[in-house]
This record gives C-alpha cells, structure tokens and sequence, in this order.
C-alpha cells in the first residue's frame, strides 16, 4: 500500500508498503526541524504499532506503541509547551486513548488518559471543548465488539471525558448506544453550545433508524435524544460533519453498508424499500 499523500513521492524511502492495516495517519513538525514528519496507525489484528517518521521518510521510525489497534491520531499541543504532542486511540486488547507528551528532540513520555476493558470496543474519539474552559475534554464512543460476542451491551455508548486542565480526565456524561461507532459534536442549532451526532453499525433491528441518534445539548451536559426515519434505510458505518449547500450551517452525511443478505433481509422484513449508499440530513436551522 502507497499512501499517495505523504510528501516527497519521488523519493522510495516514503514509499509506505507491506503495513499492518493502516488506518490513518497525520502530518506536523514533531521534532522541531522544519520537516513534515508522519504520525501512522497500523491497526494490524494480533500485530500493529504507532509510529511517527522523521521527515516522513519511511526509514526513520521511531515506535511510540508497539501493540495493535491503532485507530485515530491527533498532533495537538495538549500541554501547551509550544511542542506538538501526539494522541491516540488505540483499541484490539488493551484499549483506550493515550498521550504522548513531546519531551524534545524526537522524545516521547507516554501517558494513559483512558482505559477500558477489551469488550468495550472503542471506536472513535474528537478532542472538544465542552464546558468552555479552553482545556479541550474527550468525546469518545465505544461499541465495536459484535464479531466476537454478537449481544448488546449496556456499557455500550456515548461518553464525555472532561479535563481538569492537566489533561487528567473524568467521565462526566454517558449515552447507551449499542454498538456506537462515531460521535462528531458541533453547534447544529446555532445556540452557542456542542450537540452530539452519532451512529452505531451494530444497531437493533426492531427499531432500525437508531443507527444515527442527535443529542441536542440543553446545557451542563444534558441532552436530550432524537433521531430521522430517514436514518431507518441502511446500516450506518460512516459518518462526517460539512457545511454542504454552503448556507452557513453544519450538515450531516451518513454512508451505508449492509455486509450481509441476512442484514438486508432483516430490514426489508422491517418495511425497508429503498437502500440508499449515503444521507445527508440537511440542518435547517438558521
């Protein structure tokens, strides 16, 4: 595999091949020496690793975590030292999300913010502000466990982590959500706060259209609870957040991908119809 966006494509050293089921990766200077470097997750199965590459080049790896299940990075100054940090979920056994604090000179002090037992299945994290404290806390959701063990689990869900200012963090709000797989938060109704949209791929066939579920933030970390018979049509495993018609306002796109003919008939049994690949739910709020 060839990640065609990692600079200098020329050049065979950022040839990235033969990885361990990359997932993403992310750009910034780490070290300080005015050099794009790479941070990349390979989420592998029973092997994987984080690794960031000094000038991007693929012969300069230094290994932040050699365990598999590296699932979303960020490069953000979390201490605010003036030195890009690295943060990063990983899941696949020992899961949760870590801090890699920039000590300098290509050094890294890693620190655990979060840990959950493996059946938890976390699945994404944003790093949002939600009690407007300029200290920025954890929306994460965790629901990716249904290969291995296919029953709900109320542990399942939504969760916001708030930070003490020393990126120390609390659960503060939790939302069951079986199988919840991505929560993106904004301010979809223009009212000064961050709501919550989110999709769960493992949802419960009696009521389909809680695959997508909208959380409107009414203040102090209380949501309330809604969703679209529009989100009934598919099984929802992406979801991103953009301004489409350019009206101003933050609109929702979620894709589908229906894996199986027993999937399918499960929904059709349901009064399914239609079986559209992507919906954008248009935010008519002004």
């Amino acid at each position: 595999m060839v990640l065609d966006s990692v600079p200098s494509t020329n050049n065979p050293a950022n040839d990235f091949i033969n990885l361990a089921r990359p997932v993403q990766f992310a750009h910034g200077d780490l070290n300080g020496d005015g050099k794009e470097d790479l941070v990349l997750g390979e989420f592998g199965n029973h092997t994987g690793k984080l690794s960031w590459y000094d000038g991007s080049n693929r012969k300069k790896e230094h290994v932040l975590r050699n365990q598999p299940g590296s699932r979303k990075i960020d490069i953000v100054d979390m201490n605010r030292d003036g030195k890009p940090d690295v943060v990063a979920m990983l899941a696949q056994g020992r899961e949760g999300i870590w801090l890699f604090e920039n000590q300098g000179n290509g050094v890294f002090k890693d620190k655990n913010l979060i840990q959950l037992p493996p059946v938890y299945g976390v699945s994404y994290y944003e790093l949002d502000d939600f009690n407007n404290d300029g200290f920025p806390d954890i929306l994460m959701t965790n629901g990716d466990n249904w290969d291995i063990s296919p029953v709900s689990k109320f542990y399942h869900g939504i969760r916001i982590y708030l930070n003490d200012g020393n990126n120390n963090f609390k659960e503060s709000y939790f939302y069951p959500y079986y199988g919840a797989s991505k929560a993106m938060a904004r301010d979809f109704d223009n009212d000064g706060d961050l709501d919550i949209a989110a999709i769960s791929f493992y949802e419960d066939y009696d009521k389909p259209e809680k695959g997508f579920v909208y959380l409107e933030n009414k203040g102090n970390l209380s949501f309330t609870a809604s969703t679209t018979k529009d989100a009934g049509s598919g099984k929802w495993l992406t979801m991103e957040v953009a301004d489409i018609n350019k009206d101003g306002q933050p609109d929702i796109i979620i894709g589908s991908y229906i894996h199986t003919m027993n999937e399918l008939t499960k929904l059709l049994f349901k009064g399914v119809e239609s079986f559209p690949q992507a919906v954008i739910l248009w935010n008519n709020k002004k």
